[in-house]
């Protein structure tokens, strides 16, 4: 019986193998032609995609890439549609990334249609969506350049104060490009020529391609006409013209002939003014009927690839009952040839089958038995360390404190301790109840520069007994997303180590910031060698030594795996330095 599902299962994933690899050899050689702009090439690759029945990640991402195509074939319906439909597989898949991604496209597509209320909603959903800085950055510039499009030169200001200023870091020189556009234009809308002028300008100056480049010197052209400046008006108008037919397309000339139209008008040359508003209005009708004629080939290529779509849905119908009626056929046939063996087999083999599981049972029991016993043993341990050690050091430290109160002599010194002796005692329970069944890391967002003063003023006493002074050089705004106690426990020990082996007179650096897609906590003193190799040697054993105090060290590592940090040891110019990488 089990050779006959062996055989059947090997039938089944050899087909569906066979059909699998030729889709994933189809999407490679697609995404090569997609990555090289040759998109008459990629384009009906990406449509064979489509025409399987699995709607996987290639399925989705032949979507994308499709609709990303049909974009810069200027079929921008066509290209929303296979968005849209890839937005549906990315939002079932739960895939954040690439549906933030998607939802851009679309707001771009819809930003060149000019429809920008449809274009503000994707592009608003894509941040949501978002879940890097870079992609962030992206959507925003996205989001700018279609309100620079719609002439809201205000609400594009107010984006690159408010949101883009936060990712400085990561923009990249085209992005530059678009906020310093959008800086000139706000200060032309608000007639602060001067201002406009500087950022116009630094605009021009990046690496930008000639389309770009044209549209702001148009803009240049624009503020040196409000200035009354015309010589350098017409200079950067021919320069931005010049570029435009280099570009082509009919659509780019339109604001050029309008700025020409009014220069003209402005210097009383009436019959120049006249000509080029008439060019503007005859390019502005042509551009209009290429538009209606872009949008008809849209929908014929969405009607035609529906009816190709119903068409292969009937051929894999077809294709699907022959295959099952093969399989069904050596089904038959595996089924006549395995039946009287099967028969005998099971015969001859049930009895001494039932003895082994009988035999295994009972002793599957007996260990179950133990293991019970050895929990409750362990529970009871657990419950008495707790209570017969916790209760009377807590009792202690109250006592110290009372009587430090009555005398109000201030030693804060033996009240530090005890709280030290707690902490010692708080890692032994913490450690022991993460060694038991159920235990769960409970994440919180904490701020590191206000857990670093905490443990600062615990360790201050400490540390004042050797001179040496502890500094907390956390920036104020960064958080980490973790287990508080499990962090806390790591960071003392290192801390109390770093007391322990640092040089009288020294000093003690207490970091935190963000380190690509992690947070770097980072604690820095200064050693010797020796010191050093020691804490390396302790660190990387694979238990507690018994002539050292290697309890801290083993918390330290068994915790950073429960909250899947990275350590890394370092030692530069007689500093020993630790730092712990949180995703």
């Amino acid at each position: 019986m089990k050779f006959f599902f062996i055989l059947t299962s090997f039938i089944i994933t050899s087909f569906a193998s066979l059909s699998q690899s030729i889709i994933n050899n189809g999407y490679k050689q697609a995404d090569s032609f997609f990555l090289k702009a040759d998109y008459e090439k990629a384009a009906p690759l990406f449509q064979a995609i489509l025409q399987s029945k699995e709607k996987d990640s290639l399925y989705a991402e032949a979507l994308l890439r499709l609709g990303i195509i049909k974009g810069f074939q200027n079929k921008s319906d066509s290209g929303i549609y296979f968005l849209k439909y890839a937005i549906e597989l990315f939002s079932a898949k739960k895939n954040n990334t690439k549906l933030a991604r998607t939802q851009q496209n679309i707001g771009d597509l819809y930003c060149t249609k000019k429809n920008f209320e449809e274009a503000r909603s994707y592009l608003k959903e894509a941040i949501k969506n978002s879940t890097t800085q870079r992609d962030s950055v992206k959507i925003y510039i996205s989001l700018l350049v279609t309100e620079l499009a719609d002439k809201n030169f205000e609400t594009a200001y107010s984006l690159v104060k408010k949101e883009l200023n936060n990712f400085s870091q990561n923009i990249v020189p085209y992005q530059k490009f678009y906020i310093l556009q959008a800086k000139g234009n706000y200060f032309l809308h608000k007639k602060n020529y001067d201002s406009a002028l500087v950022f116009l300008i630094q605009a021009s100056n990046e690496y930008i391609d000639d389309r770009l480049k044209a549209n702001v010197f148009n803009d240049i052209a624009e503020t040196y006409r409000f200035k009354k400046q015309y010589p350098l008006s017409f200079a950067y108008q021919d320069s931005a013209k010049i570029l435009a037919t280099q570009n082509q397309g009919i659509n780019n000339f339109l604001p050029f002939y309008d700025t020409y139209s009014n220069l003209y008008e402005e210097k009383g040359e009436y019959k120049k003014a006249l000509f080029y508003a008439r060019q503007s209005r005859h390019l502005s009708d042509s551009f209009f009927d290429i538009e209606k004629n872009n949008a008809l080939l849209d929908a014929e290529a969405k009607y035609q690839n529906e009816k190709t779509k119903a068409e292969k849905a009937l051929v894999e119908k077809d294709n699907s009952i022959k295959q099952r009626n093969l399989i069904i056929s050596f089904i038959g046939l595996g089924l006549v040839a395995l039946l009287a063996i099967i028969g005998l087999r099971i015969a001859r083999n049930r009895k001494k089958q039932n003895n082994i599981l009988t035999k295994q049972k009972q002793e599957i029991q007996l260990l179950a038995d133990e293991l019970n016993i050895a929990n409750n043993t362990k529970a009871r341990l657990f419950s008495t360390i707790t209570h017969d050690l916790r209760g009377p050091l807590s009792s202690l430290y109250a006592q110290v404190k009372l009587n430090e109160l009555k005398a109000n002599t201030g030693n804060e010194v033996l009240s530090k301790q005890t709280t030290n002796l707690l902490d010692t005692l708080e890692d032994l329970l913490v450690w022991s109840k993460s060694q038991m069944d159920g235990f769960i890391v409970q994440k919180v967002k904490i701020n590191l520069y206000q857990l670093f003063e905490e443990l600062k003023a615990i360790y201050d006493v400490a540390a004042h007994f050797k001179k040496i002074n502890i500094f907390n050089n956390a920036k104020e705004n960064v958080f980490v997303r973790t287990d508080e106690n499990i962090l806390k426990t790591i960071l003392r020990n290192l801390i109390s180590n770093a007391i322990n082996h640092s040089q009288k007179e020294s000093n003690i650096l207490l970091e935190a910031y963000l380190q690509d897609d992690s947070i770097c906590i980072g604690i820095n003193n200064s050693a010797s060698k020796i010191d050093f190799e020691k804490l390396k040697s302790n660190f990387e054993a694979d238990g507690i030594k018994s002539n050292t105090n290697g309890l801290g060290l083993v918390l330290v590592k068994e915790f950073a795996q429960k909250i899947n940090a990275q350590i890394q040891l370092s030692y530069h110019k007689e500093t020993c330095g630790i730092k712990i990488f949180i995703i």
